[in-house]
């Protein structure tokens, strides 16, 4: 089974508006989830002005982009592709 691909945009407006609070998604993540997950970050991702820059930050997971990205909604994608529940705690 292929990694799935995140990537999270760092670029300015990101970064300001949430991005900074997913630098440390893998430590929200099950230790599991972590060898099935390839997590990165990205300058830009080129997505603002395509998408509305107040819809940031925006994250990719294998190539869907998520507007709002936030650690909870991030975790919640990634349970749905990776068949697990949502982990508590």
């Amino acid at each position: 089974m292929a990694k799935i691909e995140l990537k999270i945009c760092i670029g300015t407006t990101c970064y300001m508006l949430g991005s900074s609070k997913l630098m440390n998604l893998e430590t929200e993540l099950p230790p599991a989830w972590l060898d099935r997950v390839n997590i990165s970050a990205s300058t830009c991702l080129n997505l603002c002005e395509a998408n509305n820059v107040c819809n940031a930050p925006f994250v990719t997971i294998d190539g869907d982009v998520m507007a709002h990205a936030s650690v909870g909604k991030i975790v919640a994608e990634l349970a749905k592709r990776l068949g697990e529940p949502i982990p508590r705690g």
